[in-house]
């Protein structure tokens, strides 16, 4: 997950056999998911606070911190892999490798935004006790 997804996306993009379509509309998807990539790792700083605010108001939950975090960390990591897989889409559609490969540095750059790190964990841990 992050690391392991966008590398299996290139190994398996050679494999796959698309019949090319260069339609205005597959231009119009790449952009409409190129601004979605862009955009919809942000959402997950909303859901969190959702979160957070569900999790200390539950009297009745088996989960500790730790899963808690963990689980949030599951999230974040799911909507990074998602700007990957809309790349993957995208080739998909059209066979364009340069259009594929436009969504990785974003990708990457979300990918070291939400990384979870043993800070933010210690500090979370600290929060929600």
């Amino acid at each position: 997950m992050g690391v392991i997804a966008p590398g299996l996306y290139l190994i398996v993009t050679p494999v796959i056999k698309v019949t090319p379509n260069y339609s205005a509309r597959m231009n119009m998807m790449f952009y409409i998911l190129l601004v979605i990539a862009i955009v919809q790792p942000a959402l997950f700083f909303i859901i969190r606070k959702f979160q957070i605010s569900m999790y200390q108001k539950s009297t009745q939950t088996n989960m500790s911190t730790a899963q808690f975090f963990t689980s949030l960390s599951l999230i974040r990591m799911s909507f990074v892999d998602a700007v990957y897989l809309y790349g993957l889409v995208i080739y998909i559609l059209t066979d364009d490798l340069m259009k594929m490969l436009w969504f990785y540095p974003i990708g990457a750059v979300w990918l070291y935004i939400h990384w979870p790190r043993r800070e933010q964990f210690e500090h979370f841990l600290q929060e929600n006790r």
